[in-house]
């Protein structure tokens, strides 16, 4: 199972699928929720921003989705953290996003 980490709850995420600047951000993300499967989570930033920061989407009525995860605003004061600890939350950092997304 080179490159394979069988992350999360469930289901492999082979992170050499992934662009090097997310993988760090998976691997801590499957700490944080064992129930939740790596492998879900990846798909989901996938569909969220096709694994490009930064990245904003259009202005809609709950305001303006940002970040790999796609957060928007109010979501991000509420729920996102410095997970990767270089003393700034950042919408835009995968390893910021990912592991607030899953917590």
């Amino acid at each position: 199972m080179v490159g394979q980490a069988a992350l999360g709850g469930g289901g492999d995420l082979d992170l050499s699928t992934v662009p090097e600047a997310f993988r760090e951000a998976f691997r801590v993300a499957s700490t944080l929720c064992p129930g939740y499967p790596m492998s879900l989570v990846a798909s989901e930033v996938y569909n969220e921003s096709g694994f490009r920061f930064p990245i904003e989407g259009p202005m809609t009525a709950y305001g303006t989705a940002k970040g790999p995860a796609q957060f928007i605003d109010p979501t991000w004061a509420a729920r996102g953290k410095d997970w990767n600890g270089d003393g700034v939350a950042n919408v835009q950092d995968p390893g910021d996003a990912i592991p607030s997304m899953v917590t």
